[in-house]
């Protein structure tokens, strides 16, 4: 069989699987990610399969695997994404073990825009947390699936992809919850999403720290926002002078509480929010 996915941080995309004969498989074909490495697995083709004898089942896409690894500590783990796959013209002809289409989202990851078109076969069919539409199948596809332009298409949309992580963290080695490299918020994006659920343990000091530096931790300090390797996300026109002329051996010389105003972290906690000239 073919299986695309498992337990992976970065993604998968544009794969197309067509004209084979799947014979003596645990699943002809599983598309599956983690609960809690991030990721994405998007726009997959599958056409014009012949699917013989499977132990497992015949066509599987799943956001439950494996259980909980135990090496992922996070509070806040991103959360993966699923969308626009595509199955066409499979015939299953089995004997098949497991179900003939299984399609497990989570609360918290739902598969979305999955499309099955004349797929045949003997079985059942199992799906949880998924939109998407469904047209020509024997046996019938799950409810949950509609016909393409039904008003009920894709009618559960996914959360909103966490484009900032709750916990501080940016940059490509801490990916946000769709896959994309971290960023940080400005505090616009910051209020704008503050009481939703999925931000309730956002760090505080989030509010006021639009900058990830190249040690990915988002902040406002020079350290953040004037560096070689440093993103300001306030954007192009925001051009911090204030920033640009703070020189560190003259930090280094005011007393303790300045230091740590002027976003000297070696002179203790940093404040949440920073100095007003240096606030966008």
């Amino acid at each position: 069989g073919v299986t695309v996915g498992s337990e992976m941080s970065g993604g998968v995309k544009d794969v197309f699987i067509s004209d084979s004969v799947f014979l003596n498989a645990g699943v002809a074909v599983e598309i599956k990610v983690g609960t809690c490495r991030g990721g994405y697995v998007k726009d997959i083709s599958i056409r014009n399969l012949t699917v013989l004898d499977t132990t497992r089942g015949a066509l599987v896409v799943m956001a439950t695997y494996p259980e909980q690894n135990p090496f992922c500590k996070e509070r806040n783990p991103p959360r993966p994404s699923v969308s626009n796959i595509v199955f066409r013209d499979v015939r299953i002809l089995g004997p098949t073990r497991g179900k003939l289409v299984h399609l497990q989202g989570t609360p918290e990851i739902n598969l979305q825009n999955i499309s099955l078109c004349n797929i045949t076969g003997q079985g059942h069919w199992v799906c949880s947390e998924v939109s998407g539409s469904a047209s020509d199948n024997h046996p019938k596809a799950c409810p949950a699936l509609t016909k393409p332009g039904s008003p009920r298409y894709l009618k559960r949309a996914l959360p909103e992809p966490l484009g900032w992580r709750n916990d501080g963290r940016c940059g490509d080695q801490f990916r946000a919850g769709d896959g994309s490299p971290g960023r940080c918020p400005t505090h616009a994006e910051f209020m704008a999403e503050a009481a939703k659920p999925e931000r309730e343990e956002a760090e505080p000091f989030l509010d006021s720290a639009p900058c990830c530096a190249s040690s990915g931790w988002c902040g406002s300090a020079a350290e953040h926002c004037v560096c070689d390797g440093c993103v300001d996300y306030r954007g192009a026109a925001f051009k911090p002078t204030a920033l640009a002329a703070v020189d560190m051996e003259e930090v280094a010389q005011l007393p303790p509480a300045e230091r740590a105003a002027s976003g000297d972290s070696s002179a203790g906690k940093m404040l949440s929010r920073p100095p007003q000239a240096l606030a966008s």
